[in-house]
């Protein structure tokens, strides 16, 4: 056989036991099914690569973990399936790629060995166990952000991470983390041949200053002497107008992707609240996953904004402003004004506000203060306070032990300044 039919044969017979794997998906995790369909399936050359959008396998290498074990494809399409319920592919700048990756991969693993060990096979038992056991009691709920988390705090090293990804890994995540910086402009662009560039130096079109950092290099168009192309209505976009085009395009793409999984992931965790009581623990361990994943964020800033209330300030109110008199005084008298913005202004400020802190034993010193400097930073960078306030802050656990009464920034200042924790008894 030539190579040619060797491949042909090679996806045939992989797209089968690929076929072969979601049917077992199917059966064994009903819940699953939106989001086995929502991916489809290409060749790839490499191992296994997943974004979200498709599952990527090389023909050769799933074949291969066929025949090491026939239910360890199962194993790998649920590897990239749980990658995608929990969203890990969804990374921006600024992260370690390494680490995320270890999180990632030995979150998924652990949630396997709990939710599907028996319908699927799986490998390196003993070394993903005692890693599993080493950090599941350190890293409490045991998800991929908490687990990165603790990789950073702990100071893990490149070579351990790559350790944790050779004994977790399945797949390939490169496609998960943005795209290096392109060259600087003053290096000569990599995809233009040399050659070009000496022949054509002289020819080639100066990048304008607004286009500068990271644009296509210009190219001539076929039959142009040179000199720049007359732009018309019908002249398609400069280099640096089609490229904001495209980020924006896929910026948007990207965005209901997300949007897309996480109501996946949504559904999956009201069928499984709803449908898979009678699973026991192992559809539990998933919906605390995914309890934690699925949580409403709320911005804090927005939340003290419900304990404002109305009042006046002395502040120019231009909203109120009639600029309209304000104009035609001027054109009348010269300099005269006929009516001049409102002095007082009607805003939404705190007045009065109790600030509770429990200091039961179970509170740590540090939440506290980072709580309390928070909710400081951002009254006051609101300038959320009206001049008179009535603050009150209060520390208790089965009694109150010190209650604190604010009536000026100064006082608020203070306070803060000089807390202590008090208490830290119990609570009834």
């Amino acid at each position: 056989m030539t190579k040619e039919e060797i491949a042909k044969k090679q996806l045939a017979l992989s797209s089968k036991v690929y076929s072969l794997s979601s049917g077992t998906l199917l059966i064994n995790m009903r819940y699953m099914t939106k989001a086995i369909s929502r991916l489809g399936a290409l060749p790839y050359e490499g191992s296994y690569k997943c974004d979200g959008r498709t599952i990527s396998f090389d023909p050769a290498h799933l074949l291969s973990r066929y025949r090491q074990g026939e239910r360890l494809p199962v194993h790998d399409q649920l590897h990239m399936l749980l990658h995608c319920v929990f969203r890990h592919w969804q990374t921006g700048g600024g992260i370690d790629s390494a680490r995320w990756s270890a999180a990632c991969d030995i979150v998924t693993e652990a949630a396997i060995m709990r939710i599907a060990s028996d319908f699927c096979d799986n490998d390196k038992i003993a070394e993903k166990s005692a890693v599993i056991l080493e950090l599941s009691p350190k890293v409490k709920p045991f998800t991929a952000e908490k687990l990165y988390a603790y990789f950073c705090s702990t100071g893990l090293s490149q070579e351990q991470a790559e350790e944790y990804i050779g004994i977790f890994g399945v797949d390939d995540h490169s496609g998960w983390y943005p795209e290096p910086p392109k060259a600087p402009e003053d290096e000569e662009p990599p995809h233009i041949s040399p050659e070009i560039i000496e022949s054509g130096r002289d020819k080639l079109p100066e990048p304008e200053d607004d286009n500068d950092s990271g644009g296509d290099p210009p190219q001539e168009q076929d039959g142009n002497d040179g000199t720049e192309p007359p732009q018309d209505e019908d002249s398609p976009p400069e280099d640096g107008g089609l490229q904001d085009y495209l980020a924006q395009e896929r910026s948007r793409q990207q965005q209901e992707l997300e949007k897309q999984w996480e109501q996946i992931s949504k559904e999956i965790q009201s069928e499984l609240e709803n449908f898979g009581r009678e699973r026991g623990g192992d559809s539990q361990y998933l919906v605390q996953l995914l309890e934690h994943l699925n949580r409403e964020r709320y911005d804090y800033a927005a939340f003290l904004k419900r304990f404002a209330v109305s009042g006046e300030v002395m502040r120019a109110d231009l909203d109120a402003f009639e600029t309209g008199f304000y104009c035609y005084g001027l054109s009348l008298y010269g300099n005269v004004a006929l009516i001049e913005p409102p002095e007082y202004k009607e805003t939404q400020l705190v007045r009065d506000f109790v600030i509770a802190i429990d200091t039961s034993g179970s509170v740590r010193g540090d939440l506290v203060q980072t709580f309390m400097q928070k909710t400081y930073n951002i009254l006051k960078s609101t300038e959320s306070f009206f001049t008179k306030i009535n603050i009150f802050i209060i520390q208790c656990d089965t009694e109150v032990h010190e209650a604190v009464h604010i009536t000026s920034q100064s006082d608020l200042d203070s306070c803060l300044a000089k807390m202590e924790l008090k208490g830290l008894g119990g609570t009834d």
